[in-house]
């Protein structure tokens, strides 16, 4: 695996930003000759696709029919969560650094870019994504360069599709979440811990989840929360931090969208949990 110190150097090599005197985002000349090293030294990944025309969605999988979708990569009502737009505070380098797991993918994408189109950059990536549906890993990786290029809407979009759990606002108790874990994540230490928090119960209709309190009913700013591990914090903290726990750096489809698991990205603070 890329050795976290040396991608921080990178990074403080370059800045940290992929930025030029011009304001163009460009991959530094550093970087691009760290990273041909990896391909001396790390497995290579034949089996990869680059280029081509799309059968399926790169976001949702469903089969793609018209011509413009087939080259994207993702269909008309996928491209409304985030691909139409402009990139925010995008960055080059830290994009090729979240992709340094594909030494070859780096090296298409190196030579098949101009410097600063960070719009190409992301169409290349969609589109990789779609050819190689299945591959979780590379899929992952992609939308952490997506993310990194200022495309954080369409990444976490994108995310949804390999999301190892969902939560949803429930609909039968409102100010709830139904929280379920697909198969392959799920573990008896992840049951016991959820339902730990404060008022957090296993239900069955319409199928296995926990359902975990998060505000009053009808009243969105009455926090439901408690005494968890110690500390008193609301509900949603608690299902986040346990999130963190069990499957940090990992996607969860949210009412929000998707999203990947990390502390830094824990939900915005919350008055006091209510009494």
């Amino acid at each position: 695996m890329l050795m976290m110190n040396e991608s921080k150097a990178i990074v403080e090599q370059t800045g940290g930003t992929g930025v030029d005197a011009e304001g163009n985002a460009v991959v530094d000349a550093r970087l691009k000759a760290f990273l041909d090293t990896l391909s001396t030294r790390k497995v290579r990944h034949e089996d990869l696709v680059f280029q081509g025309l799309c059968s399926h969605c790169g976001h949702c999988h469903q089969p793609l029919s018209d011509a413009v979708s087939v080259e994207r990569g993702i269909g008309p009502t996928c491209s409304k969560k985030g691909y139409l737009e402009d990139p925010k505070d995008g960055d080059g380098t830290e994009a090729m650094i979240a992709l340094a797991e594909y030494p070859q993918l780096v090296e298409f994408l190196l030579s098949h870019s101009e410097p600063g189109n960070l719009r190409g950059l992301m169409n290349a990536l969609v589109k990789v994504c779609a050819l190689n549906m299945g591959n979780a890993n590379l899929h992952a990786a992609c939308c952490d360069a997506i993310d990194a290029l200022g495309y954080r809407k369409l990444a976490n979009a994108m995310r949804e599709s390999i999301s190892c759990m969902v939560i949803k606002a429930s609909k039968t108790h409102p100010g709830s979440y139904e929280v379920y874990v697909k198969k392959g994540a799920w573990s008896w230490a992840w049951d016991r811990a959820v339902l730990s928090i404060p008022g957090a119960s296993k239900q069955r209709n319409p199928t296995l989840h926990v359902r975990v309190p998060i505000h009053a009913e009808g009243d969105p700013k009455k926090v439901i929360g408690g005494k968890f591990e110690g500390q008193l914090m609301s509900n949603k903290a608690a299902l986040w931090k346990l999130m963190v726990q069990f499957f940090a750096g990992r996607c969860a489809k949210t009412p929000n969208g998707g999203v990947k698991i990390l502390a830094k990205n824990k939900p915005a603070s919350e008055p006091p949990p209510a009494q």
